[in-house]
């Protein structure tokens, strides 16, 4: 790959991997998962996402985009990390490629990522209309019982055959089968189990990207090892007494670990922005603040907060859309053909 490129992925990954936890987490947990995950793919990890999605996602092609936590009665209809970074992906692909888009989520998540896609200016349909209308956008429910989500992922594979499934802040179970919250406790009876796709989707050679935050979400199993042991503690044993830590078995082609999940996808949308030479397939500042909003007005929460407060994991609208216009100037400054004046 071109050198400028592999220096902007650089710019990005390292805007996108900043530290800013909220005090009491530990410290530099980001960057050693971070650097696993790097290693793993042998490069820049936005910069890897986006041009797998560049090279095996086209005009003709259907798109699983996954994200939704859903724990009453703290995030009864999920939290602020997730349906932004989903649909700033979703966003992307569907200006930058014009593929078909399916979402996966929780029932009680629905309407938040329908209402997320619509601020960002995404036209959503009724899953009858998916097949006649190019580029079409739907959002569906996906089920929480094991055999019921085993049974639905291979159905959906087998109809949709989709170039790559795409996961942002969704659990996936750990060694003992369990799917967990940050402190520990068992969330799976209100999960919905997509991760048993994601492993379906592996086996029959599709493109998987999972991005995480801490190391329970889907695509950080790759680096499980890794994970278990900058998490301290939770790492190698949860609260639920399964016997497991909340580290996640499932692992993806690329696994993204990033400072929260919606700035993992923001930073893969600004890499296939940049390949692609549309740096407006990006959202702007503007539509951060737009999906913020109506995600928020339709019932998602802070998860630092646990509040209905315009941030995500405690990062303020401000920061979000101030990470947002970085990289656009990232975007913009490492694909100028403009040589600097020199003196």
């Amino acid at each position: 790959m071109d050198e400028n490129f592999l220096i902007l992925g650089d710019s990005v990954d390292h805007l996108m991997t900043l530290d800013m936890k909220w005090p009491g987490r530990p410290r530099g947990v980001v960057d050693t998962i971070y650097s696993a995950c790097r290693n793993y793919v042998g490069g820049p990890v936005c910069l890897a996402a986006a041009s797998a999605i560049q090279n095996r996602v086209h005009e003709k092609s259907t798109v699983i985009i996954s994200t939704g936590f859903v724990l009453p009665p703290f995030f009864p209809l999920g939290e602020t990390d997730g349906p932004p970074g989903a649909v700033s992906i979703a966003y992307a692909i569907h200006h930058g490629i014009g593929a078909r888009i399916v979402f996966l989520t929780e029932k009680e998540v629905v309407n938040a990522l329908k209402e997320t896609c619509s601020a960002a200016g995404l036209s959503v349909y009724n899953p009858g209309d998916f097949d006649a209308i190019p580029g079409a956008i739907i959002v569906q429910d996906f089920p929480s019982e094991m055999s019921l989500a085993d049974q639905e992922g291979k159905r959906i594979l087998d109809e949709l055959k989709p170039s790559a499934v795409i996961t942002v802040e969704k659990m996936g179970r750990n060694e003992m089968n369990v799917y967990h919250t940050a402190r520990g406790n068992d969330i799976g009876r209100y999960t919905a189990k997509v991760d048993l796709l994601v492993e379906e989707a592996q086996k029959k050679g599709i493109l998987t990207i999972g991005i995480g935050d801490l190391g329970n979400e889907i695509g950080l199993g790759a680096v499980a090892n890794v994970v278990k042991k900058a998490i301290g503690p939770l790492g190698e044993k949860c609260h639920c007494g399964c016997g497991g830590g909340i580290v996640t078995k499932v692992g993806t082609e690329i696994p993204i670990m990033a400072t929260m999940s919606n700035w993992g996808g923001y930073g893969v949308a600004a890499c296939l922005a940049a390949l692609l030479g549309k740096a407006e397939i990006l959202h702007s500042s503007q539509v951060e603040k737009r999906m913020i909003e109506a995600s928020v007005k339709a019932g998602t929460r802070d998860g630092a907060t646990v509040g209905p407060t315009l941030s995500s994991d405690g990062i303020s609208l401000e920061g979000n859309q101030a990470a947002v216009e970085i990289l656009h100037e990232i975007i913009r400054i490492k694909t100028t053909k403009t040589k600097p004046y020199r003196t």
